[in-house]
């Protein structure tokens, strides 16, 4: 008969811990079994939290789905030129 070894936390749903490593300059290794969770995922937002860095994944939207975005913010087509002529004069 086998002991269980008891951690006072509850691990039910959560997986050995893995880890990622920095490979170059600014960059992770993520583990594959890992990414595997998510299919079609190429980009993740990035925060920082409580000593914490926070992956949290990116679908991708069509482009029906950011008109509507802009149509809710009240974002018109002439914001959106307005805002590039006003960026590339700050370029120069």
């Amino acid at each position: 008969m086998s002991e269980e070894v008891s951690t006072g936390l509850d691990l039910e749903g959560f997986t050995i811990p893995k880890y990622a490593r920095v490979v170059g300059e600014g960059q992770l290794s993520i583990p594959q079994d890992v990414l595997a969770n998510f299919p079609g995922i190429e980009h993740f937002r990035v925060s920082c939290g409580d000593g914490r860095i926070v992956l949290t994944p990116i679908r991708e939207t069509s482009l029906d789905d950011i008109h509507k975005k802009m149509q809710a913010l009240g974002i018109t087509g002439q914001d959106v030129t307005d805002a590039i002529a006003w960026a590339r004069g700050r370029q120069r």
